[in-house]
Parts: structure tokens; sequence; C-alpha cells
């Protein structure tokens, strides 16, 4: 398996391991997660290029995450026969350079599969032309809820400073609210998102993935991204049964409807702190994000592609 994005790969990795399969991944140094000793890192672009420590031909397919990198560049150039699994997250389906696009088209040459982590990105993968399958992220799902709180009117914004997150079209609806709104300090938009900021939101530091939790437990009220999808610290905050908000527009992509009130400025009154509504919404996550779950579907797909089914 190569590259992780937003724990996924080591998330996936961790329980196909679990679950009695030989997995090694290959993944970026990174400062906010922590990786087990059987992960293989590289440290630098040429490392990731060449695929460093790796030999293809010791696997029984390869699971590629991210369709635009230098993982993914040094791949088309290696020879191998193994088969590959390709897995889009994001921003890998909207290359904005000629190269980047080129290069992505001749590493799909190599698979006729591909994973999509959200629904949204199916519309911008028209151009691939072997099977194309929604695949949910996964995530941990807690025994218990976990009822933490510190905060008394604090709301958590879990998204980057990107202007592709639409995190713009929040600002006039909190604004006039009694409430503090804490976002993190990170993304390439960053410069521009602090100057059009209203006064009560927060810019907070960046934490490692381990102190997510903690974090999303301070708040009684989760606010999402704005693009009508969700990633992963949405599942996240629900996962724990912290009421969730935020404009999904893809319950066509699943067997039941995600419980999500319209998002608004009374919405986020209403349920700030709304139980009920945290438990409902993790009841959904469990049911079709759970890891098992994910990686029993993920384990068909390898067979698929192995010709065992």
């Amino acid at each position: 398996m190569i590259n992780d994005i937003a724990g996924v790969g080591l998330t996936l990795a961790k329980e196909l391991r679990k679950q009695g399969h030989e997995v090694t991944l290959l993944a970026k140094k990174s400062k906010l997660y922590t990786y087990p000793a059987w992960v293989k890192i590289y440290n630098n672009k040429l490392d990731e290029f060449f695929l460093k420590n790796i030999n293809l031909n010791d696997f029984d397919l390869i699971h590629l995450h991210y369709l635009t990198n230098w993982a993914s560049s040094g791949l088309f150039f290696r020879k191998t026969k193994k088969p590959i699994i390709l897995h889009a997250h994001g921003s890998d389906t909207r290359p904005k350079s000629l190269l980047i696009k080129t290069i992505q088209r001749l590493v799909a040459c190599k698979s006729n599969i591909l994973l999509y982590s959200t629904p949204d990105l199916k519309e911008n993968l028209k151009w691939f032309n072997g099977e194309k399958i929604h695949f949910p992220n996964p995530v941990e799902i807690p025994k218990k809820t976990l009822s933490r709180r510190k905060y008394k009117n604090r709301i958590l914004i879990c998204s980057t400073l990107n202007k592709v997150k639409r995190i713009e079209s929040i600002f006039p609806i909190i604004k006039k609210l009694n409430y503090q709104f804490d976002i993190f300090d990170h993304g390439k938009n960053a410069i521009y998102y602090k100057k059009i900021a209203p006064k009560n939101i927060n810019f907070i530091r960046p934490v490692a993935h381990s102190e997510i939790q903690n974090l999303i437990l301070k708040h009684p009220l989760v606010i999402g991204q704005q693009t009508g999808s969700m990633g992963v610290f949405e599942l996240e905050s629900m996962s724990l049964a912290r009421p969730t908000l935020f404009p999904f527009k893809y319950n066509n992509a699943y067997s039941e409807i995600l419980p999500m009130p319209e998002f608004n400025r009374a919405s986020i009154v209403k349920y700030f702190g709304d139980a009920n509504l945290g438990e409902r919404q993790r009841s959904w996550v469990k049911k079709h994000h759970a890891t098992n779950k994910v990686v029993r579907k993920l384990i068909f797909v390898y067979k698929k592609v192995l010709n065992e089914v």
C-alpha cells in the first residue's frame, strides 16, 4: 500500500494486518501521524519517486493512494505485472497543471479499477475508462459514547483553510452568533481567510491526529466543510457522537439518509450540544464507515482484482 492520506492508508493497513493479511505501507514522514515500526517511511521526494526499499514484485497487488504525487509518478516508470488499484481522495482528481494531469492519466493506464473516497469525486473521474467504485473512508468507532466536554460556548469548524472547502460561506451565518468558533490555522489560503473572518473566529494551531479526539470532545458542536460532501474529520466527529452540521448532497450514495438538519443559523443554536442528533449520526457512521466493514469491502475488491471471486 503506497501513501497515507488523512490516515486512511494507515487505518486500512492496520485493520488488514489485524485480520491476518500481510501488508506493507509506504508513507511520508508526518508531524500529524505516528507510524508503527512496520510502516516504511520515505523522507524526501526522491525516496518517494523511486519507492525506496520497496520491491513491487514481492506483493500480490499494489494499492496506490492519491493519483498525483511523486510516488504515483515513480510507479509509472516501474516495471511490474502486479495489479494496481488506484484510490482517489480529493484534490488529486482536480489537477491544475497539464504535466500533473498527464502523469495522472499515464498512471491510470496501469490500472483498470479506481476507488474514490467521497461520492462528489465521481464527476471528476469521467476520463477513467475502468471500473470506478465509491469506497467510503474508514473510521474507528469508540466502543462507548464519550461525553467529555470543556467548552460552554465554543464550536469547532473542521476544515483546512483552502477555498475548495468553501468555508467563507459560513461567515455570514455565524458572525452574529454568541459563540466562539475554532478553526485550524492551516491551509494554502490561510492569509485570505484571516482577512475576511468575523471576530468570533479563533485560528488555533493544528494538532497531531492522536489529539483530534480530545479536541472534538471539548466542543459541544462541530461544523464541517461546505462542499456538500464530507471528509475524515466529519466522520471522526460523528463517530464520537458530537452533533456535526454541514450540507450533505449525496444521500443517494448510501442505503439510508444521514441524519443532517439543514445548515443555517437556527440549526446551530438548536443542535448545540444535542446528544440525540449526535447518537443518530454516530449510528449512521457505524453502519456505513466502521473500519472493519470498510475493510471487508476492500478485501472483496482485492479478491476481484486477483480473480479470486
